[in-house]
């Protein structure tokens, strides 16, 4: 029987290899972390600017020392590490693309998104349904369940 790793499992290990990683460095290699760490703050910020919330942005940092590549050159080794803003932006799209929560921040943050998915679900209802819905008063709250449930999809953590 195998064991499959809950969430808060995964978390848990890759925080204890980032706190490894960053206690058993040294000095140099971390020195060489930080313009690093500066650019691809930027390139999220370009990128993303209030979609990422502050937390979501510091677990992305916190995060990077993770990456392959980043892991290389702390190393010493010859990383293909990007050298352009437009460079730096493809790899923090990429980052944020491998992360669910990341996705997800940026989606809940799209109102436009969100009026899509809500108006697709109320258009699906039928006229006597949003009739009594409304005069429920559940037609806000289910529309926006189902909001939110479909962002979770979309960003892979359903």
């Amino acid at each position: 029987m195998t064991h499959k790793t809950t969430e808060r499992e995964e978390y848990a290990l890759r925080a204890s290899r980032i706190n490894l990683l960053r206690s058993t460095s040294p000095a140099h290699q971390l020195a060489r972390l930080t313009p690093l760490e500066s650019q691809y703050e930027l390139a999220l910020a370009r990128l993303y600017g209030a979609k990422l919330t502050p937390i979501m942005t510091a677990h992305l940092l916190e995060n990077l020392i993770l990456e392959s590549e980043i892991l290389v050159h702390l190393s010493g080794g010859q990383a293909e590490l990007p050298t352009t803003a437009k460079g730096w932006d493809n790899f923090a799209r990429g980052t944020v693309a491998k992360t669910p929560m990341a996705r997800l921040c940026i989606e809940s943050a799209d109102t436009n998104l969100r009026e899509t998915i809500r108006q697709s679900y109320i258009s699906k209802l039928s006229l006597a349904d949003k009739i009594n819905k409304s005069r429920n008063g559940t037609l806000d709250s289910e529309s926006n369940d189902f909001v939110t449930e479909e962002l979770r999809r979309n960003a892979g953590l359903l």
